[in-house]
């Protein structure tokens, strides 16, 4: 009896292997633009602009399935003035939530199940309040087939109507440089306007791992200088911050 049981033991342990190892990718139905442009005559808390990029995803096989979503922003207005953020769709979901970015992150790494032979839609949202461009840095990992990444840059820009005055950017980003760096880089930036100015450094967490710079800067160029000797190698993101206009750009640290 016992050498049965041990038999129908392996023969569990077989099949769940093989299973595995005959799991299929999720199947992923991506958006046919990755860029939008908006006009319109007049932009508000009363008239936002929103735009969604829209993904379904279908798991084939007899077992659950993980999606992993790394959403960063690259640049764009300040989180208030607009909001980000990954949405499973109210359409196939009743109870579905949103995560957005929050003001004191610069994106967010998440993951969902999707359940055996089973699908789900969800979108990226862009929520804007005032014109401006904004872009999103969005990858998605399946759990069968972690190489073959999804990585898609999103770009939704809201400008007036032709013939109306547009509204100046009083904070411009240039080029990090170097970047890749080791353990040194320049964080360069143009101010329209004085004021006050901060520049933080994230990890992939969206912890804040060094703040380079926050001071009251006259209205010109400025450089940031950033030393990541106390941190690991790895992809980081760094965010300028003024009063009214907030731009983040990624950093690379190779030791």
């Amino acid at each position: 009896m016992r050498v049965m049981k041990m038999a129908g033991l392996a023969l569990v342990l077989q099949l769940g292997l093989a299973a595995t190892a005959m799991a299929q990718c999720m199947t992923l139905s991506v958006p046919d633009t990755l860029s939008y442009t908006v006009q319109v005559a007049e932009i508000s808390l009363e008239q936002p602009v929103t735009r969604k990029f829209y993904y379904e995803a279908y798991n084939p096989n007899i077992q659950d399935e993980l999606l992993f979503i790394d959403l960063q922003k690259i640049s764009g207005p300040a989180i208030g003035d607009w909001r980000y953020q990954w949405c499973e769709d109210p359409a196939t979901d009743p109870h579905a939530q949103c995560r957005p970015i929050q003001p004191w992150e610069t994106g967010f790494s998440i993951n969902d199940t999707l359940y055996s032979e089973d699908g789900s839609l969800y979108d990226v949202e862009f929520y804007a309040i005032i014109y401006g461009t904004a872009t999103l840095d969005l990858v998605l990992t399946r759990e069968f087939c972690p190489d073959e990444q999804i990585h898609h840059v999103l770009t939704l820009t809201v400008e007036p109507l032709s013939g109306l005055p547009e509204q100046p950017e009083t904070l411009a980003l240039e080029p990090a440089w170097p970047n890749p760096f080791n353990p040194i880089s320049h964080l360069p930036f143009v101010l329209e306007h004085a004021g006050e100015v901060r520049v933080d450094v994230y990890d992939l967490q969206g912890r804040v791992v060094a703040t380079p710079l926050w001071s009251n800067l006259p209205a010109g160029r400025h450089e940031a200088l950033f030393d990541g000797s106390g941190l690991s190698s790895g992809r980081y993101t760094y965010t300028v911050r003024t009063d009214d206009m907030s731009f983040s750009a990624p950093l690379t640290l190779i030791k």
